[in-house]
């Protein structure tokens, strides 16, 4: 069997990318409701404690997504992309319905804690083989020329999913006093979040798997231990995907992570000003990447990569000092520039750390690398 260059399933593109939106929605839904779960799970007479003590949990979970990264992309090789996606989404399902129904500590004491702990720990364990494993799907079900665009739906939609997490608990602050937040208004993202989440098992279940990896099977050159394989012959390039993933991921996090929590506790600016600016930051992130993505498949992915991280590097500590004039307008500005540097680097950063590995190690490599860097850099980046 031959994969031909000019075919794929839109059917599978279509319900892996919609798997990657509500994955980030769910996974995003704890960030945006962090001033909350500061409150009720870790009560403490200093906000800054407990909101240092909330994002330590956020941390936990990207401390799991390289052995979740690990794990998965290992399995993923060997039995294919399909299985992977649903089981690791069957894993995000069960801990948001954890967060969703979790007693406080005023309730439970410290098991509130430590139970918060586990579900997002099994979260971040989940998305490091979900998120990548729908990244694979995307480029291994593109033509080739077609590739960068493709794939950057991955980009899209899970910024999409953000924006949508951010919009939801924007109308609850909007709607609710701070009390019903408190007593039930921030479980409401993670009760929808659940259902979305067994919409999308279901329209899994009915995607194909790649072309590529059953042309990998059918030939019987399935690796035993892919993730060693990928250690043994491509190290070059696992080292570049880690130093890549590191650099945005402590830009895309501050963008995304930190900025609603560091504008509402620091600058002090209402909660649903700082909510407005992180969806209007998330849409321009996630609509503009399909635009990357072609761009790529015609100029070429370097020229881009390149750009828009000199950029990122330079522009950075400007743009963070223009939050501090205090004007809604300037906020929302600040917002979208730096949104759309980082949507474009990683639209097409997506494609081409996939593209650096064969089929049969794609999986391992760039979960194994893609997951270790966004732990060890994106996840502890709001700390």
């Amino acid at each position: 069997m031959t994969v031909s260059n000019n075919t794929m399933s839109r059917k599978s593109i279509f319900y892996a990318a919609v798997g990657a939106g509500i994955e980030w929605f769910d996974f995003t839904a704890f960030i945006f409701v962090a001033g909350y779960i500061s409150h009720l799970f870790f009560p403490s007479g200093d906000p800054s404690v407990a909101l240092m003590s909330t994002f330590g949990v956020f941390a936990a979970g990207y401390i799991m997504r390289p052995i979740g990264g690990i794990f998965f992309g290992n399995l993923g090789d060997k039995i294919g992309r399909k299985k992977v996606i649903i089981i690791a989404m069957m894993c995000i399902t069960v801990s948001i319905f954890i967060m969703a129904v979790l007693p406080t500590y005023d309730q439970i004491g410290i098991t509130a804690v430590v139970v918060m702990l586990f579900a997002r720990m099994l979260q971040g364990f989940s998305v490091g083989g979900e998120y990548n494993g729908v990244l694979v799907m995307l480029l291994e079900q593109a033509p080739d020329h077609r590739r960068g665009f493709v794939t950057s739906w991955g980009t899209m939609v899970s910024g999409t999913g953000t924006l949508v997490s951010s919009l939801v608990v924007m109308a609850l602050v909007y709607m609710l006093s701070d009390e019903q937040m408190l007593a039930w208004g921030w479980r409401v993202p993670f009760i929808i979040g659940f259902f979305l989440s067994i919409g999308v098992l279901y329209l899994q279940f009915q995607m194909d798997d790649s072309p590529h990896f059953k042309e990998v099977e059918n030939a019987h050159h399935v690796k035993q231990t892919p993730i060693l394989t990928a250690l043994r012959t491509h190290k070059k390039e696992l080292i570049q995907v880690f130093c890549l993933t590191g650099f945005l991921g402590v830009a895309y996090y501050t963008a995304a992570a930190f900025l609603p929590a560091y504008l509402k506790e620091i600058i002090q600016i209402p909660y649903t000003h700082a909510m407005l600016i992180t969806s209007v930051a998330a849409a321009t992130y996630a609509f503009t990447a399909p635009f990357w993505g072609a761009l790529s498949d015609r100029v070429g992915r370097k020229p881009i990569l390149l750009i828009s991280s000199i950029l990122l590097a330079v522009l950075a500590y400007p743009l963070f000092w223009l939050l501090t004039l205090n004007s809604l307008m300037i906020m929302i500005a600040v917002g979208v520039v730096l949104m759309l540097i980082v949507s474009a680097a990683t639209a097409v950063f997506v494609t081409t750390i996939n593209e650096a590995f064969p089929t049969a190690i794609r999986f391992s490599a760039v979960g194994a690398s893609y997951n270790v860097a966004n732990a060890i850099f994106g996840g502890t980046t709001p700390l």
